[in-house]
């Protein structure tokens, strides 16, 4: 049996700060989310992702349920969970090829997160965690508008827990491949092998990363050490634009041009 080829997905945008959206488990009128509803997200998935990491779904697929009981690993996992501006964004961790292929043709246009409220995790609970994410839209009949998506697929037999959303998002056209703007928080909390070049000078924190951070240039790495490609493209353009000393700039040019090689950057 070959073996399953997969790949990582950055910069996926699941939700974002707004009234009205469709879903199971929502009030009529629909679900709300500020800010802050998305900041608790996020500060839950960071502070219990050692004991769970929500999955990445099939939602439109009605096999999936089967293919989930029967042990089967999931179609990928949510890593990364952060807020940026008025949207929440996720890297996709272990998708399959044809499966990222997809997503990358656009093919899943829509998206429901699960949420569940209240949560208890390790004794400590938490108002808003994210329990998995579902991808809709390759397959599915024509429907006409948010709502109509919603009531299709809570018609999959999705069986939901009192406590637990279903929020049905549609995604921004092609969000993977635009650089999603990293706020200086996330920047700071990447390990030092995210970035091209550590200027020397500093010290290490308990967490064994260089301050002060402004010593650290060129960030293109995730937090799982995947390459982000629009922060790669991003960092290549910026690197002869740094204040770096010539061997620096060189330095972290040839760690971003072995990226690129790899990567096929450049290649028409």
């Amino acid at each position: 049996m070959a073996e399953l080829q997969t790949e990582s997905i950055p910069g996926v945008d699941i939700l974002r700060v707004g009234e009205g959206f469709d879903g199971g488990g929502c009030p009529e009128g629909g679900c709300s989310f500020t800010a802050e509803d998305l900041d608790a997200i996020v500060q839950c998935y960071w502070a219990t992702r050692e004991a769970r990491i929500p999955p990445v779904k099939l939602g439109h697929d009605a096999d999936q349920q089967i293919v989930q009981k029967d042990g089967y690993p999931a179609a990928g996992w949510v890593a990364n969970l952060r807020r940026l501006g008025d949207k929440l964004y996720a890297d996709l961790l272990d998708v399959p090829k044809q499966l990222a292929d997809l997503i990358r043709a656009g093919a899943y246009r829509f998206v429901s997160v699960e949420l569940e409220r209240d949560m208890e995790v390790g004794g400590v609970s938490y108002p808003t965690a994210l329990t998995g994410l579902a991808l809709l839209g390759a397959d599915l009949p024509a429907v006409d508008s948010l709502k109509g998506l919603a009531t299709l697929y809570q018609t999959l037999q999705l069986e939901l827990r009192t406590e637990t959303q279903a929020v049905v998002f549609e995604r921004q056209s092609n969000a993977h491949q635009q650089l999603a703007m990293w706020d200086t928080a996330f920047i700071n909390g990447l390990p030092d092998s995210a970035f091209a070049y550590i200027e020397p000078g500093g010290q290490k924190d308990t967490d064994g990363k260089t301050k002060p951070r402004s010593l650290r240039y060129l960030p293109h790495h995730m937090m799982d050490g995947a390459v982000d490609m629009p922060h790669l493209r991003n960092a290549l353009a910026r690197a002869p634009q740094t204040s770096l000393p010539p061997d620096g700039k060189a330095q972290a040019l040839r760690h971003l041009q072995s990226h690129a090689r790899r990567e096929g950057v450049g290649e028409t």
